[in-house]
């Protein structure tokens, strides 16, 4: 970027979304641009006319984070992986546990094969 004093615009609201664009909490702002925190809150109180020099260190910060963003076809493949391996975790971790039905009916069949045995056993012991 360079340096244009034609194009300052003094307003609160455009530094306001320079922050938001930046991506950065206005102290966070303040201090990478080299200025402190009070005087950031009165720029954007509208206490102190905001100089072009704020103005365009604000505009390179925003430009650079705008930069660094990822596009919404790169975040839309990243989710959908992410998703897919959640999924995949997920489904894993609910193969390590018994469905409550399949656990009765193997509990069942435990007690099943117990009494089996059971009334084995007795009848041995009876003959």
């Amino acid at each position: 970027m360079t340096p244009d004093a034609s194009k300052h615009n003094p307003d609160p609201k455009y530094l306001r979304e320079l922050i938001e664009k930046a991506m950065v909490a206005q102290s966070e702002a303040a201090v990478l641009i080299g200025i402190n925190e009070r005087s950031m809150r009165r720029y954007l109180d509208g206490t102190y006319e905001i100089p072009y020099v704020v103005q365009f260190c604000m505009e390179c910060l925003a430009a650079d984070a705008q930069s660094r963003r990822p596009n919404k076809a790169t975040l839309r493949r990243t989710k959908r992986k992410e998703l897919e391996e959640m999924r995949a975790r997920w489904e894993a971790e609910q193969a390590k546990y018994v469905s409550p039905a399949a656990g009765y009916k193997r509990a069942g069949e435990h007690l099943s094969a117990i009494y089996a045995e059971l009334l084995r056993r007795s009848n041995g012991a009876a003959d």
